[in-house]
């Protein structure tokens, strides 16, 4: 269970890998969103029953896991468009294997102490996806309708997002600003966690039913103040552990 800030009554905030949830972790540039990922992820990397996975347009966030995990899965940059969708199509196929496996042995879920470093938490990260969304836009401007890229992309997240959790998969997406385009699915989001956002739809897209002076909070919030609405708990604001680039990148290299 990652620990990644403090609440205002002194709690420490926790992020439990094996909750059968998904994660959104939005805010703007300089809000304290990156220190937040950066926390998180050293927690990720430092438990063995868990494999960081997914996508990167920028190969920042996820390059120190990617360096020894198994690049098909992981894909960082963007200059191999169809590279990124095998990468999320291949995770596809694993929760489609594992739940075949779920049917036969009767389970509906894994059991949290069946995870294991041979039957691991698969963290598919999708660093800045709204980013990851429009670069396979632009390449689909020079395809056919039937060799899109982006419908592609689209449904296989989908159905990471509406199967996988049951198969051990938990969906981590980063974005700047929450939009419907960008968060599909978002149903399938028990937890969100947010930085200050500059904009009053996305807040109330995030956080139905928040009350607007906890949104005008979150609108003016200092870097490293975040909001967090996880399923079963009450809204509460946290201040985000401080990590820097080089600790995170350090930590996450060695323990790999």
């Amino acid at each position: 269970m990652s620990r990644y800030g403090i609440d205002e009554n002194g709690r420490t905030v926790r992020f439990d890998f094996s909750a059968a949830m998904h994660t959104v972790l939005a805010g703007v540039t300089r809000s304290g969103k990156s220190v937040t990922a950066y926390s998180l992820l050293t927690e990720a990397a430092l438990d063995p029953r868990v494999k960081v996975c997914g996508l990167d347009p920028s190969g920042i966030l996820l390059a120190p896991h990617c360096a020894a995990e198994d690049l098909m899965t992981c894909h960082l940059g963007t200059k191999d468009p169809a590279g990124a969708i095998d990468a999320v199509e291949r995770l596809v196929r694993i929760m489609d294997s594992r739940i075949k496996v779920l049917l036969e042995r009767g389970f509906d879920k894994v059991p949290h102490e069946c995870f294991s470093p041979r039957l691991p938490i698969l963290l598919v990260v999708l660093e800045e996806y709204a980013g990851t969304l429009e670069w396979l836009k632009g390449v689909d401007q020079s395809l056919k309708p039937a060799e899109r890229l982006l419908p592609r992309m689209t449904s296989a997240v989908g159905r990471l997002l509406r199967e996988g959790a049951k198969a051990g998969i938990r969906v981590f997406t980063i974005v700047q600003r929450p939009e419907a385009a960008v968060l599909h699915d978002r149903a399938q989001y028990a937890r969100r966690i947010s930085h200050r956002i500059d904009n009053a739809d996305s807040m109330r897209m995030l956080f139905e039913g928040a009350k607007p002076e906890v949104l005008d909070r979150l609108k003016s919030a200092a870097p490293g103040i975040g909001l967090l609405d996880e399923a079963g708990e009450p809204l509460r604001f946290f201040r985000a552990y401080d990590l820097d680039y080089q600790s995170y990148r350090r930590v996450v290299l060695a323990a790999n």
